[in-house]
């Protein structure tokens, strides 16, 4: 007689983790902040003539990164590791072309401004 309860509740407390994943997150300000910021250094260092190091650029995209495996449902963990993995892949480049640069910023700044018309649209408390 036990054995079947203990399985309805291991699947039933399986199965929350995937059902969680259909509510969006609320709306979170931090998030939000970094966000924002990480697109708007996206769309000033497309524009640039040279290609520095993006270090402020590589730790906000780590910070969302991290920060969304603790708070956040697996669409936006997966949204901000994209994000993560486009600014490493810069951040890690040896001497890049102005034109890659401009072409990785490109995808950043995309992916940024997604994120951001998701994230706003959220439920705001």
């Amino acid at each position: 007689m036990k054995l079947p309860i203990v399985l309805a509740t291991t699947l039933l407390l399986s199965g929350c983790g995937t059902l969680m994943n259909l509510f969006p997150d609320r709306f979170d300000n931090v998030e939000y902040a970094r966000l924002v910021d990480l697109n708007v250094y996206a769309k000033i260092s497309k524009n640039g003539v040279t290609c520095q190091r993006p270090d402020e650029a590589y730790r906000s995209a780590k910070f969302l990164e991290v920060y969304s495996q603790g708070t956040m449902n697996e669409t936006n963990q997966t949204i901000y590791s994209e994000i993560s993995s486009l600014v490493t892949e810069l951040y890690q480049r040896n001497d890049p072309s102005p034109a890659y640069c401009k072409l990785k910023w490109k995808n950043v700044e995309t992916a940024t401004n997604d994120a951001i018309s998701l994230s706003g649209a959220r439920i705001k408390k």
